[in-house]
């Protein structure tokens, strides 16, 4: 009974430390340059699975991001500069209509249902444009995935919205548990 207490706290200690290490990691880049090579960092931290310690864990992140830094920022940058031109069309165009408000929020949750895919799927080796191209492809390829990480989001923001202090601790981590769950089912269906 005592090993269920324990592994369940150890479990929440590890999603708060890596948070704060996407946290931490995001900061250094500058947000901008920071939060793709951070988020990347986190979802392969899941991936891999592996019992570390936290000094083990801190030089496995740090790693992950120094290594892929330059190679994801520039798909980032490209990613960015997306959700910036889509999202600023809700408010250039705030009048005109809800049809149009409809299309660029759909338009604005592909986007950011390309930029998961991406990071599921990301390989440095390959260049960023084909990258880009594939996330795009996986988002129609893959709609059960995605019902799943729109559910994800959605739960974030209302989480965001009614337990704003948990969701600073947990909630960029317990949403990148969850992908990389999603996504290691769907690869067992296929």
């Amino acid at each position: 009974m005592l090993s269920k207490y324990a592994l369940a706290l150890q479990k929440i200690y590890w999603f708060a430390y890596l948070q704060m290490l996407w946290l931490l990691f995001t900061l250094c880049g500058l947000i901008v340059f920071g939060i793709f090579p951070a988020t990347y960092a986190l979802l392969t931290m899941f991936k891999d699975a592996e019992e570390l310690s936290a000094r083990e864990a801190f030089h496995k992140f740090k790693t992950i991001f120094v290594s892929s830094f330059r190679a994801i920022n520039q798909a980032g940058l490209i990613w960015q500069t997306m959700l910036f031109l889509v999202a600023s069309n809700l408010f250039i165009i705030p009048n005109v209509g809800i049809y149009v408000q409809v299309t660029v929020i759909g338009v604005l949750g592909l986007t950011i249902l390309g930029i998961i895919h991406f990071f599921h799927y990301f390989e440095i080796d390959k260049s960023s444009l084909f990258q880009i191209k594939r996330a795009f492809s996986f988002v129609f390829l893959q709609p059960r995935e995605n019902v799943g990480y729109m559910l994800i989001l959605v739960i974030l923001l209302l989480a965001t919205q009614f337990i704003p202090g948990i969701t600073f601790f947990y909630g960029i981590s317990t949403c990148a548990y969850f992908v990389v769950k999603i996504g290691k089912y769907e690869h067992r269906l296929n």
